[in-house]
């Protein structure tokens, strides 16, 4: 989930959406192949792995503000969690180790991997983070609670992904490259031949689903569970999927791109309101309607159903009928995209602009 600018590292970066690029009237032509130039059809591939699903169950205790509800044989992992933001910073905390996390089976394995990472890294804005001794630290706590995550609460957690796996082997796995071709023909995106690696926990922290860039390699993305199933799972699942896409796009002129340039030509602010909220919004109505159309008819919009849409009007305004109308055929792509731009109002309140929401699945 994810907007035009990023917290890049050199190692992995965690995306808020990419970085813009010029327009080509060819490719942003509505009638543009989606898979030109691609080797193969980009494609969802769902993973489960234990140690990633102990980290993520972290996350989510270590955002208890009732200490009493983490369980006593994980405190110290958590507070070693806690310590481990505070050094690096959530964002670039997470961007750093989780991407390594998902090619590693063990807590050990990990530790050996982060061994590896330099002293210390540079974010694109030039400020240093510390990265090896930090990671070190985190993999060695993991360490030391493993067996036990493994034995009291791996068991369930493993049982909630297997059904969350099945709900998807009925729905959306086989519709998968249905949906994703008409995802990159309506967001005009040239197919870049990908594997989107979809992790799948049992229980994270808000939003529940989180995109990142890997250096060298494809976007990779992480979904709690926990609270969906049928086609809401789907379409969250999808949801993470497009902003991998927006990623492996990012040198294209996309339907991001272009609302994202048409956004600052209409005078709103580089990472205000607009830029927060307008092509996210695009990205959870393209989510929705494609879920609608190719899997579920009785599909309701996880905006609507989980309260997104309630938190951002302006957005919903200017975005949810134009879009709709632009898959329908009724609206020329590029019109819309123009329209989207034009018809957003930043909220407003008594001082200041309203900003919105954090960042949902």
């Amino acid at each position: 989930m994810i907007r035009r600018w990023t917290v890049l590292i050199s190692c992995v970066a965690f995306v808020l959406h990419g970085g813009a690029s010029a327009l080509s009237a060819a490719q942003s032509a509505q009638t543009a192949p989606a898979s030109q130039g691609a080797k193969e059809p980009t494609r969802l591939a769902i993973h489960v792995n234990p140690l990633v699903d102990m980290h993520y169950y972290f996350r989510a205790l270590a955002e208890q503000r009732d200490e009493a509800a983490i369980p006593e044989p994980f405190r110290g992992a958590v507070a070693a969690l806690r310590t481990f933001y505070s050094v690096t910073g959530p964002q670039v905390g997470s961007a750093m180790i989780e991407p390594v996390m998902m090619t590693c089976a063990t807590a050990a394995e990990l530790h050996d991997a982060v061994d590896k990472f330099p002293g210390r890294i540079q974010r694109r804005d030039g400020a240093p983070v510390p990265s090896r001794a930090p990671c070190r630290e985190l993999s060695r706590a993991y360490m030391d609670v493993e067996q036990a995550f493994r034995t009291d609460i791996w068991p369930a957690h493993a049982k909630a992904i297997e059904a969350a796996q099945a709900s998807l082997d009925r729905t959306l796995l086989p519709r998968a490259d249905e949906c994703l071709r008409f995802v990159l023909t309506s967001l005009a995106m040239l197919d870049p031949g990908i594997e989107i690696p979809v992790t799948l926990v049992a229980e994270a922290p808000f939003p529940q689903g989180f995109t990142y860039r890997r250096r060298n390699a494809g976007p990779a993305c992480f979904v709690g569970v926990q609270d969906l199933e049928g086609s809401l799972l789907s379409e969250v699942v999808l949801h993470e999927a497009i902003h991998a896409l927006d990623v492996a796009t990012d040198g294209q002129p996309t339907v991001p791109v272009q609302l994202f340039e048409k956004l600052l030509a209409a005078g709103n602010r580089r990472g205000g309101p607009a830029h927060r909220d307008v092509p996210h919004t695009l990205i959870f109505v393209q989510a929705a309607e494609t879920i609608r159309r190719v899997v579920d008819p009785a599909h309701q919009d996880y905006g609507d159903v989980r309260g997104y849409y309630a938190k951002v009007p302006e957005a919903v305004a200017a975005v949810r009928e134009r879009w709709r109308e632009c898959l329908d055929g009724k609206l020329p792509r590029e019109q819309a995209v123009a329209d989207i731009a034009s018809a957003y109002k930043p909220p407003q309140t008594a001082s200041s602009p309203a900003t919105s929401a954090p960042h949902e699945p």
